[in-house]
């Protein structure tokens, strides 16, 4: 099993090593257009040989001027265009080692985070044994416990009695006499009618019994209000007491040296946010860096440019170098055969490197292509919280596997979120639980990606976040009104996380 750090680590390096892989293809690149320029160059000097041979020395020298003057503009071309390519594969280098360095500070930044937050779990843990022992934090218990199981039996009734009202209320509400009664106002202050008007009202109220039924009337709908306030009261002296214990809780582990521990962690969290930008701004100059260097392997791509140097390597002259060629056919001197030889040995050895030039520029992309996939995936690591210091992988064979093939370009890195999707879990569902004998949570922020849509869980790195991140109330059941299990030493992790709310608090 890996961690979120771990699992996020995995995924830097493969980043890196695919950077590593597109250098190699730069350099084998730049040898490969350097050769290509020098079997040019051959070729052309093979020309002039020719040239000389063959014709007249007016000719002669005319036409090596002219091949010298297409040959001075295809190797200043074929210069300027490898020295960019050269100066942006050592931009390129320079930005991927800066990458790197930032990217290892991150991860020193995240660990360290991660050894401060579990500093402050086992005190948490070792002072929620201990403090069970103190009278006043029992005392205090017993008297929270108590006032929870009153605010939480006022509750249930309010809820049974505004459950049970309208069926009560039904009668007196379907009768239209009654109804009219009520509704005017009769026999209270508000009640405003003529004589004619009062004289019937005072024979239907007569009638149907009004004057006692109005009173058992009032009194039914008055009892779920007052139960409801009754609940709210036990539920403010029910909070009361939870602060109460809470204080004595909070000394306990402030005596136990917890705010020194928490400042650390406070430290820590905005260490990690520096190296985070830092980390950015490193990826913003190595994405300007791989920009450059795709524009450059492009324009040795265009049509254009290749017939542009191919014309300018032969100056116009080529029918005249043809008819050397063919010239030197027909004779039987030695000499110009050669050339001519070594001519068209120059031409397949420049067709095989162009062809070569053309599969390291395919492979190019296709690393390109791969490394974009999961740089993609690891953006979405990180927006969903995957690398929270509780995160785990369940599945990191399966990564591991991923991660090799997608290196060794077997597969394509767009299957690589959904096998983290599929491994991602928590150590602690509900936060940390270790210290679940306190009253309040660990109150670190948990992030809960990926269960409805694509939410977010990358606060937790913010140094100001505070609580965590839940799926609404309703998203796995109805939330309990305390939120937390109220200090209970049961360990139903996954029970309290499917239920729902969790208070988080807010210490950091």
């Amino acid at each position: 099993m890996w961690t979120g750090r771990q699992a996020f680590e995995r995924i830097e390096s493969a980043i890196v090593s695919l950077h590593r892989q597109e250098n190699e293809l730069d350099n084998a690149l730049a040898s490969a257009t350097a050769e290509a320029e020098r079997l040019r160059r051959e070729r052309s000097d093979a020309f002039r040989e020719l040239a000389r041979i063959k014709l007249d020395e007016i000719t002669a020298n005319r036409l090596v001027e002219d091949l010298d003057a297409a040959e001075a503009r295809a190797v200043r071309l074929l210069e300027r265009q490898r020295s960019e390519l050269d100066r942006a594969a050592t931009e390129r280098q320079a930005a991927l080692t800066a990458l790197e360095q930032a990217v290892a500070e991150r991860s020193s930044a995240a660990a360290t985070l991660e050894a401060a937050v579990d500093s402050v779990d086992e005190l948490r843990a070792k002072v929620a044994e201990e403090i069970k022992s103190s009278e006043d934090w029992l005392r205090a218990k017993a008297a929270f416990d108590s006032a929870r199981k009153i605010a939480e039996a006022a509750d249930a009734k309010a809820a049974q009695s505004e459950e049970e009202l309208a069926g009560k209320r039904k009668p007196y509400d379907e009768d239209p006499l009654f109804a009219y009664l009520w509704s005017i106002g009769y026999l209270t202050p508000r009640y405003r009618a003529g004589v004619f008007a009062r004289f019937m009202d005072r024979i239907t109220a007569r009638h149907i019994g009004f004057v006692d039924a109005r009173l058992n009337y009032a009194m039914l709908i008055q009892i779920p209000a007052r139960l409801r306030e009754h609940a709210r009261l036990q539920q403010e002296i029910a909070e009361s007491r939870k602060s109460a214990l809470e204080a004595i809780e909070r000394s306990a582990l402030s005596a136990a040296g917890e705010d020194e521990l928490v400042r650390r962690v406070e430290e820590a969290r905005r260490k990690l946010a520096e190296a985070d930008e830092a980390v950015e701004r490193a990826q913003a100059a190595l994405r300007a860096a791989d920009e450059k260097r795709d524009a450059l392997v492009a324009n040795l791509e265009d049509e254009a440019y290749r017939d542009a140097l191919h014309i300018i390597a032969t100056a116009d002259a080529q029918d005249r170098l043809g008819t050397l060629v063919q010239e030197a056919k027909r004779t039987a001197t030695p000499a110009d055969d050669a050339i001519v030889q070594r001519i068209g040995e120059l031409n397949e050895r420049i067709e095989r490197i162009d062809a070569e030039i053309a599969e390291l520029r395919k492979s190019a992309r296709s690393i390109a292509e791969r490394r974009l996939e999961v740089e993609r995936a690891r953006d979405r690591f990180r927006k969903s919280g995957y690398d929270h210091p509780d995160a785990t992988f369940d599945n990191n064979l399966d990564l591991e596997r991923i991660l090799g093939q997608i290196l060794g370009g077997a597969v394509t890195g767009s299957v690589l979120w959904d096998i983290l999707r599929a491994g991602f879990g928590l150590r602690y569902p509900g936060g940390r639980r270790r210290s679940k004998g306190l009253t309040f949570p660990f109150p670190f922020p948990v992030p809960m990606p990926g269960r409805h849509g694509e939410a977010r869980g990358d606060e937790w790195r913010r140094p100001d976040a505070r609580g965590g991140w839940f799926p609404p109330d309703d998203a796995w059941g109805k939330s309990r009104p305390w939120g937390d299990d109220g200090g209970d030493d049961d360990d139903d992790d996954d029970g309290d996380h499917r239920r729902g709310k969790w208070e988080t608090g807010g210490r950091f």
